[in-house]
């Protein structure tokens, strides 16, 4: 047994940096500016004869409403557009092979330096790269910001792409190598988009103010070179034989495994079991985790030192894949697995035939639907393309499951409607702050975060729950905990 003691494992990390920085800025009457940075920096975490990137910057606006002073209804009006490099450099230690220092017997649990007089010595999993190169994005954005009648409507619109070029990332590899994966240069990732926000104030009185905060967002990026003349990229391989893959002229992280086989008319085809017939292989597309758009709404409403905020955020589209449905669905854990079937019996009782081969009144079991695969003979008949009439079990694992399902049966959309949050504010009225010194001001305020899932597709579980919410292994789920409810009260003193 492992000593429950036993100190934990320690490790120090030296990366060395320095950088050279220089930036301007020219304008020209408060309506023309121009932004001009560069940045040279120098890492230790990059080969010695490629471990300097530059990277510069321009941002240019035109605050066009100053030539535009005697139209009343535009209140300000700007114009940008910018231009940007960012350099970034590998995680440490990713240029060179070492071996790693065992400190733990591996029978026994028990820290040691060595076995006898043998040190004990593992190989990292994952295989470095000597000749890594800088990683560097290049964006640029073009938008306008707009204040109509009074600031009482505020509009901001910004288009943007971003190419990121040599993106360092461990991929899979072999395991016959003594690894698991290999630190590289990927190749190229677009991201394009659009992002727009509009501030509206509705009511504006002397006691009430209503103010709306709305945005809304969308991205596609895209694969746009690898490394190697390589057409995919396997970035993570999950358990249920899940991948996310980077693959050439596709979205970043689509999921691939195992589909159903659909006939000519798109039915799904069903073999002489009674079960779905599934693909050959687990390298079909079966889900893409990059969403549709995002969007919000902020709601602010204040009457005479009393602030209501609520705040609701919507996600369209994106897939991921639930290893919980893969098991849960399997085992009999969800409801979809027990209740009747079409003959009002118990579907988790036995298939009961009659004499004569036909399926007796008391009979359990699910009739899929779906047509027989061509090909399919039952009792010597072909019946290919047919509607399925047998009656598959379910009195244990796998009907719904992993065991007769495909990985594509536990894709689900991630869409979301959720009330993000919700406060309610008080502020003490003058009269009374005026005795309380040296005070300027209090507040008082009841804050709620993640207070109701409002619309959802996934059962049983947050669609926000997943594996990974970085920019790899984006769409699996799995362990997904229940969404927590925050309540916090406040009490702020100004002075």
């Amino acid at each position: 047994s492992v000593d429950p003691l036993a100190p934990p494992i320690e490790a120090e990390t030296n990366i060395g940096y320095d950088g050279v920085f220089a930036g301007t800025t020219l304008s020209y009457r408060q309506m023309l500016t121009l932004d001009l940075t560069a940045r040279m920096d120098r890492s230790t975490t990059l080969p010695e004869n490629n471990n300097t990137y530059f990277f510069p910057s321009a941002a240019f606006s035109f605050t066009f409403s100053e030539l535009l002073k005697e139209t009343p209804w535009l209140s300000y009006g700007k114009f940008i557009a910018n231009y940007a490099e960012v350099g970034a450099d590998a995680p440490a230690y990713a240029l060179s092979d070492v071996y790693n220092k065992q400190l733990t017997n591996i029978t026994s649990g028990t820290p040691v330096s060595s076995w006898g007089s043998t040190p004990l010595f593992t190989v990292p999993l994952i295989k470095n790269n000597p000749e890594l190169k800088p990683e560097r994005t290049r964006s640029k954005e073009a938008g306008v910001e707009l204040a109509f009648l009074e600031s009482r409507l505020v509009l901001y619109v910004t288009a943007y792409q971003t190419n990121t070029i040599d993106q360092i990332i461990p991929v899979n590899i072999s395991g016959a190598t003594g690894y698991q994966s290999r630190f590289v240069n990927s190749g190229e990732i677009e991201n394009k988009g659009i992002e727009i926000s509009a501030f509206i104030t509705p009511v504006k009185t002397d006691a009430l103010t209503w103010t709306v905060n709305a945005n809304w967002s969308r991205n596609r990026n895209k694969v746009v070179a690898l490394y190697d003349e390589l057409d995919n990229l396997l970035i993570q391989n999950y358990q249920g034989g899940i991948t996310t893959n980077a693959t050439l002229d596709r979205p970043m992280n689509m999921l691939r495994g195992t589909d159903y086989v659909y006939n000519e008319n798109g039915e799904k085809t069903i073999g002489a079991n009674g079960y779905y017939v599934r693909s050959a292989t687990a390298n079909v597309e079966i889900g893409n985790p990059n969403p549709d758009w995002f969007g919000g709404v902020a709601n602010t409403l204040t009457y005479k030192g009393v602030s209501l905020y609520f705040l609701v955020d919507v996600k369209k589209g994106g897939q991921l894949f639930s290893l919980d449905r893969y098991y849960g669905l399997a085992t009999g854990m969800y409801e979809e697995t027990a209740g009747l079937n079409e003959l009002g019996n118990e579907s988790r009782s036995p298939v009961v035939r009659n004499a004569d081969g036909s399926y007796a009144p008391t009979s359990g079991g699910i009739i899929l639907e779906g047509v027989y695969a061509p090909g399919t003979k039952i009792n010597g008949v072909d019946v290919s393309g047919q509607p399925n009439t047998i009656r598959a079990s379910n009195t244990n694992y796998g009907l719904f499951g992993y065991v007769r399902e495909p990985n594509s049966a536990f894709i689900y959309d991630a869409s979301y409607v959720k009330l993000r949050e919700l406060s309610l504010s008080y502020s003490l009225p003058e009269t009374l702050i005026s005795r309380i010194k040296p005070f300027k001001g209090v507040d008082v305020s009841l804050v709620g975060r993640n207070l109701w899932i409002i619309d959802k597709n996934i059962p049983g579980s947050d669609p926000e729950e997943n594996l990974s919410a970085g920019r790899f292994g984006q769409g699996f789920q799995s362990g997904a905990y229940p969404t927590t409810r925050n309540i916090g009260f406040n009490l702020r003193f100004r002075l």
